[in-house]
Order: C-alpha cells, then structure tokens, then sequence
C-alpha cells in the first residue's frame, strides 16, 4: 500500500496497515473465526472452498506444456480445408482487392507489396501462426458485416500487410514505413499479439459468436497482472521503507542484466542462490559475481540491516 500511495511506512502511521484488515493469505484458524457461527452452513461454506479447489487441480497441468494452444480453424462445415492454402489465397486475394480500391500507395511500385506480402506469408507459416490470422480476420470480417465498428488496428500488428490484406488492420504498413518484425520476428519466437478495437455497445456479440464457431471451451476472458522486477522493487521498497534514493539508487544499479536484453536477475538469485549455481546458469560473468559479492558486502555493513534485509522479503 505503500508503494501504491508513494508514501513511506512511517507516513501512514504504526497501523499503516490497520484500514486495509485482511490483506494477506488468511490461515485456517483466521477462516474460522471469521466464518463461525455467522449463518447456520457457516461450516458448509468453508468446506465448498476445498471442494473447488480439488476439482480444478488436475486441469492445472494443461500450462506444463509450453506450446500454443490455438483453436482449429475451418471454413465452414470443411474441417479439412489446408489451412496454409487457404491463408494465401485469403491474403493474395486481399491484397488484390486493396490495390484495386486504390487503397495502397501511388508512390511505391506494386512489387513490393507482393514480396512483402510473400516474405511475411512464409514467416507466418514457418512460426505456425496460420490458425491465428485466419481465425481473427474471420471474427473481425464477420463484426463488419454484421455493422458492429471495428478500429483501424494499432500496436505492433499494424506493421503487417498480411493483417492489412485480410482486412484485420486498415493501415497501410509500406505507405507509413511500418516494420513487420516489430510485430512478428523469426529470430524470436512469441506469440503474435494483434490488438482490436471493437464498439463497446455491442462488443458481446463479438464473443458470442467466436464461441459458438469455435466453442466456449476456446475462448476465455483474461486479467493483466503487472510484475514488479528487481530493479524497480528494490527502489520501490526502499523508497517505502524511507530509505534515501541515492543508496536505494546503488543496490538497484547491481543488478545484472540476465541472458536476454531488457531482463534482469532476480532477487532471488541476488540474495539466496549460491554464485556457483549463477556461473551454471549465466556461465562465469565477473559483472554477476562481482555484484553478487557487492551486495552482499553493502547488506552487511548497512547501518539499518532490518531494511536492508527485509528488501527481498517484501
């Protein structure tokens, strides 16, 4: 709460947290006195929590498989059409039709649209995403025909001319010098992401229709957690423990980027994980072995070793 506030600990008072009672993973003894005698099956209600939880602990194992798990697309009643074909002539097709609108740009030959197109084409199949442009240039098309608004397309996925094609973006990514990879990158392997806009009004219809084509069972609402990363909680925290930004500003500069650009390690393995197990891991960096023992170094000699302690419990 105190981060969220931008306050420190002692800002909102000893009982910092005396408003916001329940905070935390209740234990059972807390359940039952919080539940006791309320209503007649008071009992029955704390019983039904384990009961959920059992039936939905086997399902769990479906996230053990880290591959995508799309669902099939057809074209109709035909569960056997080729969908790769299919893709292609959808986008040839497409793209025929915009040229033909006038909808592409007078200033760069026709060509380049072609290889362009063919270029992420192959990209798209060879990363196994045919099912994915098919399936929402079909809900995106069915939502115009059925005069429910659509956006123009925004983020990454408007520098494809593929989605342009399919009529899933209305942008012309040539004609704004947009970059395909931005979007989808051969080199690195993650889920396309196509961001689309639709009229609040009737947005459920939408849903409605991509579960009964697809079934109810393939489509799901989601939630965005945002994580907090080393770098950013150890100043966060520090801040909230009213320690001074310019020492929360040294501990936060240890960290070491981890084996892909914009990541970083843990706490976890700045705190706990022993370096021989790091130099397994990251192979034998002096940056990560040197801040390590820094960290440590720092931790020890602090002046308030309960705050500096308590950065990665929190």
């Amino acid at each position: 709460m105190a981060i969220q506030m931008k306050k420190t600990l002692q800002e909102l008072g000893e009982d910092a947290f005396g408003h916001y009672e329940g905070m935390h993973f209740a234990s059972y003894e807390e359940m039952v006195k919080k539940f006791e005698g309320k209503w007649s099956e008071w009992e029955k209600a704390l019983l039904n929590t384990v009961e959920i939880s059992e039936k939905v602990s086997d399902s769990l194992s479906i996230f053990e498989d880290k591959s995508y798990k799309f669902p099939e697309f057809f074209k109709g009643n035909d569960i056997n059409v080729n969908i790769s074909s299919y893709l292609r002539n959808l986008a040839v097709e497409g793209l025929k039709s915009r040229i033909q609108k006038s909808q592409i740009s007078k200033n760069i030959p026709e060509k380049e649209y072609w290889d362009r197109l063919n270029y992420e084409l192959e990209v798209i199949q060879n990363m196994g995403f045919d099912s994915y442009f098919l399936i929402v240039s079909d809900f995106i098309n069915w939502s115009k025909s059925n005069n429910i608004p659509v956006g123009p397309g925004r983020g990454s996925a408007a520098g494809s001319l593929v989605a342009f094609a399919l009529n899933i973006t209305d942008v012309d990514p040539l004609k704004h010098g947009l970059i395909f990879e931005r979007f989808l990158n051969p080199e690195r392997i993650s889920m396309p992401d196509i961001d689309v806009d639709f009229c609040m009004d009737n947005r459920d219809k939408v849903i409605e229709y991509v579960k009964e084509k697809y079934g109810k069972d393939s489509v799901a609402q989601i939630i965005t957690y945002n994580t907090m990363k080393a770098k950013q909680t150890l100043r966060d925290v520090a801040r909230a423990m009213g320690m001074a930004y310019k020492d929360a500003d040294v501990l936060a500069k240890l960290i070491p980027q981890g084996n892909v650009q914009g990541t970083w390690l843990s706490l976890e393995e700045m705190y706990i994980t022993p370096i021989e197990e790091l130099m397994e891991r990251y192979g034998h960096r002096g940056d990560i072995e040197d801040n390590v023992k820094n960290l440590e170094t720092l931790r020890k000699r602090s002046s308030d070793k309960r705050a500096c302690g308590d950065l990665y419990k929190t």
